[in-house]
């Protein structure tokens, strides 16, 4: 009786350990960023997708997009987040629907636009309102207002964990700020605080603005992830603490030296990765890396456990000044393409600018004939339309 005993205590204690290790999130895995750029190499568009698409936006007066473009898909619609500028086009034809609200002092105003919107079922837009965050719905509506807590320095970044409440994310201030996410609810009462324990020296000589990078917040499953640029690690973030997800971006003896972020100036951030814009496939992890004044798309495939870093230097940039090297498409053999957000729909969005559509046709006149329908349209653009949307069908 007492080794039966033995053996069901045994027994249970293996099952134990067993869920345990399915659900470690200490169990990280490596994204080998130093290893990966070392031998950087084309990405081809085919070997993740199975069709690209254009579409043509609308461009009349009341649309006509400003700089600093950021893209996202709703099952309906296309949003475009611009410099002060949020607009909303059909998702199929292009056709220009509305303008988001507007800037101003009035009480449906905002000061400035930011980069987030809310790529789930809510369907929201986040703009600035002065230090708070005014929330917009697709038809234009201002829904709600997130006040700035008085315990923080700012909202540096924002997200919805449901319909009535909100995560946020605060800049690291003054070198020794204590407080890294707020959960507030919709009433702006906060119901968490959690703690910061990333510190480094502060420069009183100067300030430096990082922008939503210092900390950006994706979804992917029914989870929040945090990226921070000053921090290799993904953190999935529950409303009490974070999480190591299973992911580190191992950078190596490049990794940038966080703890002097204010010392480090433009021509020395040259030497050390930065990675930002990342979001997540069930299959891929998608990046971007800066590193020696050059912007580079990256890829991780969870499948093979392997870290990619794009090498396009045979094919057309689409960016003035820094170089910015996308995917090789070899779908239509047309332009690169550089992914910026990631749809429900397992659809990957990007923009061309116009002048560099119309200069591609003006240098390729040899492969114009040999072009597909979905390309040839595009050869009237002028260089003053508005941008050009593309969309990537990932493989299942």
């Amino acid at each position: 009786m007492k080794k039966n005993f033995i053996k069901i205590i045994i027994v249970f204690v293996l099952v134990i350990n067993c869920i345990s290790c399915n659900n470690n999130d200490t169990e990280i895995g490596k994204i080998d960023i130093e290893k990966a750029y070392k031998k950087r190499k084309n990405i081809k568009l085919s070997t993740i997708a199975e069709a690209i698409d254009y579409v043509i936006l609308e461009t009349k007066k009341e649309c006509v997009i400003n700089k600093y473009v950021r893209v996202y898909l709703t099952k309906n619609n296309i949003v475009i987040i611009a410099q002060n500028q949020q607009l909303v086009f059909n998702r199929n034809s292009g056709k220009y629907i509305r303008n988001i609200g507007h800037v101003g002092k009035d009480p449906y105003a905002y000061s400035s636009t930011r980069k987030q919107v809310s790529n789930d079922d809510f369907r929201t837009i986040y703009a600035n309102k002065g230090k708070d965050v005014i929330i917009y719905s697709l038809y234009g509506e201002a829904i709600g207002q997130i006040k700035k807590p008085t315990n923080i320095n700012n909202i540096r970044s924002i997200t919805h964990v449901n319909k009535n409440t909100f995560l946020v994310y605060t800049s690291n201030y003054n070198g020794n700020d204590t407080i890294k996410l707020a959960v507030i609810d919709e009433t702006n009462e906060v119901k968490k605080l959690m703690p910061n324990y990333q510190f480094f020296t502060k420069n009183t000589k100067t300030y430096r603005f990082w922008g939503s990078n210092e900390g950006d917040f994706y979804k992917y499953g029914n989870n929040i992830f945090l990226k921070e640029l000053f921090n290799d690690t993904i953190f999935r973030v529950g409303t009490d603490k974070l999480h190591h997800t299973k992911y580190v971006f191992d950078t190596g003896k490049y990794r940038f030296p966080d703890k002097e972020r204010d010392f480090i100036d433009i021509e020395k951030q040259k030497s050390y990765y930065l990675i930002n814009g990342v979001f997540e496939s069930d299959r891929y992890v998608f990046f971007r890396l800066k590193y020696n004044n050059e912007l580079r798309s990256g890829l991780f495939d969870k499948k093979y456990n392997l870290t990619i870093i794009a090498d396009s230097k045979d094919v057309e940039l689409i960016t003035s000044g820094w170089g910015n090297h996308g995917y090789v498409n070899d779908l239509d053999n047309f332009m690169q393409f550089v992914p910026q957000s990631l749809c429900l729909d397992n659809l990957l969005v990007s923009y061309i600018e116009p002048f560099k559509i119309k200069e591609w046709f003006e240098k390729n006149q040899d492969k114009i004939d040999s072009m597909p329908p979905n390309v040839l349209k595009l050869r009237d653009i002028k260089e003053d339309d508005n941008a050009i949307i593309q969309i990537v069908k990932l493989k299942e």
